[in-house]
């Protein structure tokens, strides 16, 4: 099984770490793979590791827009996660109103 397979089949069971570790592994030996880059930013959403997530999501977003251009599906997706994920990291440093 490929490691972003085995990957994927630990985020599924929330085993976090190993998924990470597989993911990083990944990226190692393809690091302009935006699948890689994309599930890492999925990740640390989940983790709440947001400066990861904005790190890796903007990898992402870089190598489509060279690739597939501003308007492309994918790189709508990355963008919206990009932001979502932006949005949700400031709600949280602001934290909940007394």
């Amino acid at each position: 099984m490929s490691a972003y397979l085995e990957a994927k089949e630990y985020k599924s069971r929330y085993e976090f770490t190993l998924a990470e570790k597989l993911l990083l592994e990944a990226t190692e030996y393809d690091a302009s793979n935006t699948l890689y880059l994309n599930n890492l930013g999925m990740l640390y959403t989940e983790l709440a590791q947001y400066d990861k997530a904005i790190d890796y999501y903007e990898k992402a977003l870089k190598i489509f827009k060279n690739v597939l251009g501003a308007r492309h599906p994918f790189t709508q997706n990355v963008q919206r996660k990009l932001q979502k994920t932006i949005d949700i990291k400031t709600i949280d440093s602001k934290g909940v109103p007394e």
